[in-house]
């Protein structure tokens, strides 16, 4: 993990901690603000430091530059370390489940003594939350219900924390002499929104590049441990905790090899079956005649002393069993196998295919950029047109926009639309729903701007017939 990554998570859980605490809103804000900012920063914040320019880090103050000049010095952060010592280890995770925010938690702290997952289920099992204020018995359900989605999905990463970390070992891999080709497969290339594990597939330039490849994989900064290393793969453990296999196979078996490491569990059976009713066979090493594939010696771990009939690439074994090429995010056993044969696949939206964005922010609230950066980098993408909706003054914690603070912000940002004659720029926000269902702002308010985003952020669960007559009202 990098030191801007590191940087990024102190900053972010030192705000989880202060609200546990009961910190200010403003000061948990301005940590979070600097949580994102360095989450994001493509610069490194060591180089940073040495060239003594911190202060030119736009969004980051006084106090957190101390925070992070220490870090980068020792590797922990003093103020970080005192806070967090007047709060129970196990609280932090109780933020992590559905539905628990900070307040609960420390309501069920302070009030019973709560200081882990497993003291809480007890404590909601025996009764003994009822009665605090705010907490129901509709709450309680909400918070069972909370943990067990968090139980469900433990050892799971969303696709954005797993991504990135695939792609810095894919390119490491193809960094290395050894390596001819190499790419990241499974359920992370068929971009599911969490991921268990990462596979990985390379092919070495030689048949003998396989262990010097194997070892300087295991060896990456990334791993944090090791649980296999043999002789065509080997599976690791990174430091955050996401498991890594790595495969690797000839260059000749390497299209197979991805296509058979990527698809679903159903999508492959449907493709064998298809390759079976045609008298051939499918597997990781290519597309073989059955017979011959039967006929043929064999060796564990190795691909049969045969010619396949399609594997160098994805799209050959497709084309062989006469099927047009399935892209990756199809491949669920979702209809897409009928649709190949039938030549009726759908065409994805891809990146290019985006003309603008009607959904930003900047930093009028809690995002990172200014007017002008946000419509720089939308020009950059090649984007028609940009909306800037920056949250209204019910989020308090995300810096929400005042009447006053809108109009003079819609203000910039037409003139900053006058400005940049390539690129149309909309005033936009990005306005509460509020628990009554009324919007946070005045319809006149409301008429001043191009595009309003309308976004309920509290009471999401609500009696129906309550929520109605507050509407009624």
């Amino acid at each position: 993990m990098s030191l801007n990554q590191d940087l990024s998570d102190l900053f972010l859980n030192f705000a989880r901690v202060m609200e546990l605490k009961g910190e200010t809103v403003f000061k948990v804000i301005a940590f979070q603000k600097v949580g994102r900012i360095l989450g994001d920063m493509t610069d490194s914040v060591r180089d940073a430091y040495d060239r003594g320019e911190l202060d030119k880090i736009e969004g980051v103050g006084e106090s957190s530059r101390r925070i992070i000049a220490e870090y980068v010095r020792t590797g922990r952060s003093s103020e970080y370390d005192e806070a967090l010592a007047g709060v129970p280890a196990g609280l932090l995770p109780m933020l992590d489940i559905p539905g628990l925010g900070p307040k609960t938690v420390a309501l069920f702290w302070r009030e019973k003594g709560v200081t882990s997952i497993e003291q809480l289920v007890k404590a909601i099992e025996d009764g003994s939350l009822k009665g605090l204020k705010g907490v129901g018995d509709k709450k309680l359900q909400a918070i069972k219900e909370g943990i067990a989605l968090r139980a469900q999905s433990s050892g799971r990463l969303g696709i954005v924390e797993a991504l990135p970390i695939a792609a810095a070992l894919v390119e490491r891999l193809r960094a290395l002499p050894e390596v001819a080709r190499a790419d990241y497969a499974g359920s992370l290339r068929r971009q599911r929104e969490t991921i268990g594990d990462v596979d990985l597939v390379c092919s070495g330039r030689r048949s003998a590049d396989a262990e010097a490849v194997l070892a300087a994989f295991v060896a990456f900064p990334e791993v944090q441990k090791v649980l296999a290393h043999g002789g065509t793969k080997a599976s690791v453990v990174t430091a955050g905790g996401l498991q890594v296999d790595l495969r690797v196979v000839p260059g000749d078996c390497f299209g197979a090899a991805l296509l058979y490491f990527t698809g679903s569990k159903a999508h492959n059976v449907k493709i064998r079956g298809l390759a079976q009713d045609a008298g051939l066979t499918l597997n990781e090493w290519g597309l073989y005649d059955l017979v011959a594939f039967e006929a043929a010696p064999k060796k564990a771990g190795e691909p049969p002393h045969l010619k396949p009939l399609a594997s160098r690439s994805e799209a050959d074994v497709y084309k062989r069993l006469k099927l047009a090429y399935v892209e990756p995010e199809l491949r669920e056993d979702r209809g897409e196998v009928e649709a190949a044969a039938a030549g009726t696949l759908p065409t994805l939206i891809e990146l290019a295919d985006v003309r603008g964005d009607l959904h930003t922010h900047t930093t009028a609230s809690d995002g990172v950029a200014s007017i002008d950066e946000m419509i720089e980098a939308a020009i950059a993408r090649g984007y028609q047109f940009l909306a800037i909706t920056d949250h209204s003054k019910s989020q308090v914690i995300a810096n929400g926009l005042s009447v006053d603070r809108l109009l003079k912000h819609v203000k910039a940002i037409r003139a900053a639309n006058d400005r940049y004659k390539e690129i149309t720029v909309l005033a936009g926000c990005e306005v509460d729903i509020l628990a009554d269902g009324h919007m946070d702002f005045e319809d006149d308010v409301l008429a001043e701007l191009d595009i309003v985003v309308a976004s309920p952020h509290v009471a999401l669960k609500q009696d129906e017939d309550k929520a109605t007559d507050r509407l009624l009202r």
